[in-house]
């Protein structure tokens, strides 16, 4: 594993922020995440209020409006105000802005009981207190309402930020160094430090779910599919990484050198380039 600062709600805020822009050009690979908890979580067959939580810049949001029936009511939010800004516009006439807003995954803005479904995409394992997440979307749920999750999977199943530690290449969001495990129960122990992979044990997150009163908890990997073509993933990632290299120029010749030793082979193989997600379904 990697490790990466516990971020408090305000500069989770910040970063966010100034991520939205550039988060909006590499978020393509998520709705294949979102459509498998849309439709494990019965969205399409939902007669009560949804709550999406942690928008993103909108693009499941389109989905979950596609898929759910228009008489229902849809509820997004994200901690950024730059990411409800992207998703007002992008579902501008699809959905009113004032179903869009900006609210911690922690203290949610809605009365107990109010929602039918919940689902919430890679927030879980970056927000502050997963406890205090979790126990908001059971107080807002209605008995028999469920609440759908994911976050990382294990590390070494997630090829892009575990191969790019191989080379000792930063991972462009949460900077995983090339020393994996060098202060791993260090940092463990340290309240400011928390590898980003904290809640991959399928059996510790269900427990997680099940200590604040869902009475049932389905969990599964996915592997999800970013890229089929090197050259595409190669200037993605380096879009990703302009920052560093706009520090370090030398760089960007040895991130294209390390993509192509670490993923060509992968792709010779008829494998894809891909990262691991682990799934929660939990029923109020």
């Amino acid at each position: 594993m990697g490790e990466a600062p516990v971020r408090d709600q305000n500069n989770l805020k910040e970063f966010w922020d100034e991520f939205a822009e550039e988060f909006d050009l590499f978020s393509e690979s998520t709705n294949q995440i979102i459509y498998c908890l849309a439709v494990n979580s019965k969205i399409s067959t939902a007669t009560d209020p949804i709550l999406e939580v942690g928008c993103g810049t909108g693009r499941g949001t389109e989905l979950i409006m596609f898929m759910k029936q228009s008489s229902v009511e849809l509820q997004s939010i994200d901690l950024s105000p730059n990411m409800v800004k992207i998703t007002r516009s992008r579902l501008d006439g699809v959905l009113d802005s004032s179903c869009i807003n900006e609210s911690s995954s922690q203290e949610l803005d809605f009365e107990d009981e109010y929602f039918g479904r919940y689902i919430s995409n890679m927030v879980l394992h970056l927000t502050p207190d997963p406890l205090k997440m979790v126990s908001e979307a059971f107080r807002v749920l209605k008995t028999g309402g469920i609440a759908a999750f994911s976050v990382w999977g294990r590390m070494e199943n997630r090829l892009t930020p575990f191969l790019l530690s191989k080379i000792n290449l930063p991972s462009p969001q949460f900077v995983l160094s090339g020393q994996v495990n060098a202060r791993l129960e260090e940092n463990e122990s340290n309240q400011n430090y928390r590898s980003p992979f904290h809640l991959c044990n399928k059996e510790t997150t269900r427990e997680l779910l099940l200590s604040v009163g869902f009475t049932k908890v389905f969990a599964w990997y996915m592997k999800t599919t970013t890229e089929l073509d090197l050259e595409t993933f190669s200037q993605k990632m380096l879009l990703r990484n302009k920052k560093i290299i706009a520090q370090n120029p030398e760089k960007e010749q040895l991130y294209l050198d390390g993509y192509n030793d670490v993923f060509q082979p992968i792709l010779d193989e008829g494998d894809t380039i891909h990262y691991e997600s682990l799934l929660l379904i939990a029923i109020k």
